[in-house]
């Protein structure tokens, strides 16, 4: 099997991620928006930007003066999010690596992360980082963290596919906890100071609504291919069909967290 890479590991997954992935907290977008420096450019870059699920958001909380940029390397994700866009929009996408950005020196004000900096090989990111952003500028990692404990639906459907796909581990993201990833970006020499907010919430969802979230994931790219779309997708719709309420709706339960680094003014 080839090994994915920024460039292909969501190929064929664009118009699902877009329909299924959950949005994140308003209220978390209003609080990155709050934290940057009044002197830091009007520019924006949403690293990782898929589908422009985040990129949308961010552009929502940042005044009409703002630049938006979203870096995506996937063609079908970027592709995507262009779609979403009018000619007016002040959001732009382009094709880059979160470790090879091309940017100016001190030319951005806001960088944000959302669900993907475990992607990236972050000492290169964060360097990257330190030069692109200006003195009171931020660096925002936002996730949207579901409960893959217990023996509800999410521990059953993380069971399965630790049985289905040999290397599959539930936890691939529990060293991005809240104090891990404080502490990591409070250990780089450009970081002033480091802030994490977290929210929980509840959203329902329709069996084949968490049939088509999960298979959005690229890591279950082994068990599509092993059963097909149509069969992977009925196994996961009979499981959540387990669980459902009187209204046949499952609730899933989610702590967004977001870690807000502020630039200093070393160089």
């Amino acid at each position: 099997m080839n090994e994915l890479t920024a460039e292909t590991r969501f190929s064929g997954l664009a118009e699902g991620y877009d329909r299924h992935r959950p949005s994140y907290p308003d209220a978390l977008w209003q609080q990155v928006a709050s934290s940057v420096g009044e002197a830091a450019p009007h520019v924006a870059l949403d690293i990782g930007a898929g589908t422009g699920i985040s990129t949308r958001q961010l552009a929502s909380a940042l005044s009409t003066d703002w630049q938006v940029i979203g870096i995506e390397p996937n063609a079908d994700m970027r592709t995507q999010a262009v779609t979403k866009e009018s000619s007016s929009s002040r959001i732009s996408y382009i094709d880059r690596q979160a470790e090879a950005l091309g940017m100016k020196q001190a030319s951005a004000g806001l960088v944000t992360v959302a669900q993907a900096i475990h992607w990236f090989d972050r000492p290169v990111f964060y360097a990257g980082i330190g030069t692109v952003l200006a003195t009171g500028g931020v660096l925002a990692i936002v996730y949207n963290d579901r409960d893959v404990d217990g023996d509800g639906l999410l521990g059953q459907f993380e069971n399965l596919m630790e049985r289905e796909m040999p290397g599959y581990d539930r936890n691939y993201r529990r060293g991005r906890n809240v104090s891990g990833q404080d502490d990591e970006l409070a250990a780089l020499e450009w970081v002033d100071n480091v802030a994490s907010h977290l929210m929980h919430r509840e959203e329902l969802l329709t069996p084949q609504t968490f049939a088509g979230l999960m298979l959005s994931r690229s890591k279950l790219k082994p068990f599509t291919d092993k059963h097909g779309d149509a069969e992977a997708e009925r196994i996961l719709i009979q499981q959540a069909a387990n669980h459902t309420n009187d209204a046949g709706m499952i609730s899933m339960g989610y702590t967004s967290r977001i870690h807000i680094a502020t630039r200093n003014g070393a160089t």
